[in-house]
């Protein structure tokens, strides 16, 4: 069968070997039969891996014990290298192939597509928002091809990783963005690259602000820039000027590291003091 297929099959002996029926369980068994069994030895790693994902996927379904996926999905959900080969399954009896009517299969597809919450793209729109089946899109702040496709590779990215979004999510995150497209494109690019969760501002912009360490201003550089401003706002105005410039340079060296405990602000107000109970205040 081609990868977008769909094909039933049962399990052989799931009765047996899995002991439940009316619950959907987190865990299967893994009896330490199947390592002798003459399957098991006979099958190599590719198909081994195959039969393990195939039971999982089977304990999830109704009747227990039967599985309908395309080979697409299954390497998918099972992080498998390679497309499935069920026939070496399906030679030592392993999987047992099951006949489905065609709208059968047209039910169980739709349902799959819910459950996995698939992005289906239509002719008309192939770049929209994650839409599924029962869900609406979201609106978009840029409608560039560029952010739609960075917008849908990030929806694909969270259902890679297991964490697919809701519409309220997607809304939440979108709000979150830049104002300007480049930015938000930016953004939701790196969050994919690093593979995180959520989409934070890039390290490399937040490096790009103005900061006293950014311009290689030393603390004793940044205090007797200070002291002469204060000297300087001083002569001008006597009456508020030291107060108005105090507060300035609190503000320009707020993120400079403290010394001994006191800020740049506060060491540059001493140092201005000192002077002027000595008497040696003036500009320069």
């Amino acid at each position: 069968m081609t990868e977008n297929h769909k094909t039933a099959f049962r399990i052989r002996n799931w009765s047996i070997h899995q002991h439940y029926s009316d619950r959907n369980p987190p865990w299967i068994k893994l009896h330490f039969a199947l390592l002798t069994s003459e399957d098991w030895v006979m099958w190599d790693n590719d198909a081994r891996a195959l039969a393990i994902v195939c039971m999982l996927l089977a304990s999830r379904n109704q009747p227990p014990g039967e599985l309908t996926a395309t080979k697409e999905y299954i390497q998918r959900v099972g992080f498998l290298k390679k497309i499935p080969d069920f026939l070496p399954l399906v030679e030592t009896g392993f999987l047992i192939p099951v006949e489905m009517p065609v709208s059968d299969q047209r039910r169980v597809e739709t349902e799959e597509r819910q459950r996995r919450g698939e992005v289906l793209a239509t002719a008309s729109n192939p770049l929209a928002s994650a839409s599924v089946a029962g869900k609406a899109l979201v609106t978009l702040p840029f409608q560039s091809d560029d952010f739609k496709k960075a917008w849908q590779s990030w929806c694909e990215h969270r259902r890679r990783i297991r964490k697919p979004m809701t519409r309220r999510a997607e809304e939440l995150v979108l709000k979150r963005l830049p104002a300007d497209e480049a930015g938000a494109t930016l953004w939701i690019n790196n969050a994919i690259e690093k593979g995180w969760q959520a989409i934070y501002e890039p390290k490399e912009r937040r490096s790009d602000r103005i900061t006293p360490q950014r311009q290689k201003i030393t603390r004793d550089q940044a205090i007797q820039d200070s002291v002469r401003s204060l000297v300087e706002a001083h002569a001008a105005d006597p009456q508020n000027g030291v107060r108005r410039t105090l507060l300035a340079i609190n503000d320009k060296y707020r993120d400079m590291p403290c010394g001994k405990g006191a800020s740049v602000a506060t060491e540059a107000m001493d140092i201005w003091e000192f002077q002027q109970s000595r008497g040696r205040l003036g500009p320069g």
